[in-house]
């Protein structure tokens, strides 16, 4: 079954660097067997909250912190006031520190300085998404 990995920030760079470190690391030999994930972008949380309702079940979910529209934050707490429908493992990231009480509960947080291949690709094994 092929996983599904949505990033929802409103920055295209960041869609396009997080899709850059999935492709490279199924394009190595230690990928194989294993088949590359459907990457789905979502420009705010607004964006994000439409695709999950129109039934887009991901296994993963990569959230932004400061978005028009729609926050990582709030759309984190929509997700979470729904835990029957919606199974997604989240990453938030935030190029802003945010105490431990700010931080939404059952999700990793990132340094959006910290955020990069090694590290979201451990998260992803960690989180159980792809095999080590």
């Amino acid at each position: 079954m092929v996983k599904i990995i949505m990033i929802v920030d409103d920055q295209k760079s960041v869609h396009a660097l997080l899709g850059s470190y999935f492709e490279t690391y199924f394009k190595s030999s230690d990928s194989e067997g294993k088949s590359m994930p459907q990457i789905i972008g979502a420009e705010d949380g607004e964006q994000a909250w439409r695709f999950l309702a129109e039934g887009i079940a991901p296994n993963l979910m990569i959230i932004g912190h400061q978005m028009p529209q729609m926050d990582g934050i709030w759309l984190i707490n929509k997700i979470q006031a729904e835990p029957q429908q919606f199974e997604a493992k989240i990453v938030l990231f935030s190029g802003n520190p945010l105490s431990r009480q700010a931080r939404p509960t059952g999700c990793f947080f990132v340094r959006k300085g910290m955020l990069n291949e090694r590290k979201i690709l451990k998260l992803a094994v960690e989180m159980g998404i792809f095999a080590a």
